[in-house]
């Protein structure tokens, strides 16, 4: 089994551009389904690699055609490929990751960055404060 969706998603899509051997009993299973011009036959509305393909259906990596009383077909898009080849999911999740990553970073050296100048104009004001305090003799 897959240690999670993305995996499932990219093995989907790399079985459909056909570049890729089966590697486990799922995509082996998918394999079954896949004719020789890369297109997937689904024909039980239970099977469980509808879910993965309606996802690459409504993200745009995937196509589906449907005649009546004929099983759905699906293809692997352009977009798909270009997708796929470019790492998929689990390049993309672990891109999203690494900008959240350094949005947060961002963020902490910001309020750093505010905190080291709310002190600064503190001690500015502290030192003017005592400067003008000296010069009137106030002290």
């Amino acid at each position: 089994m897959y240690s999670n969706p993305n995996e499932q998603l990219d093995i989907t899509l790399s079985i459909l551009r056909r570049d890729s051997p089966p590697n486990n009993l799922e995509s082996i299973r998918l394999e079954y389904y896949v004719g020789a011009g890369g297109e997937a036959y689904i024909d039980s509305p239970d099977d469980p690699f509808i879910e993965v393909l309606d996802k690459l259906v409504n993200d745009g990596y995937v196509r589906r055609v449907s005649f009546v009383g004929e099983p759905s077909l699906y293809f692997i898009t352009f977009e798909g490929r270009v997708f796929s080849q470019n790492g998929g999911y689990v390049r993309k999740f672990a891109d999203d990751n690494a900008e959240r990553e350094q949005v947060k970073s961002n963020a902490k050296l910001a309020l750093l960055g505010a905190w080291v100048a709310a002190i600064a104009a503190s001690a500015f004001f502290i030192w003017d404060f005592i400067k003008y305090g000296l010069d009137h003799n106030w002290f």
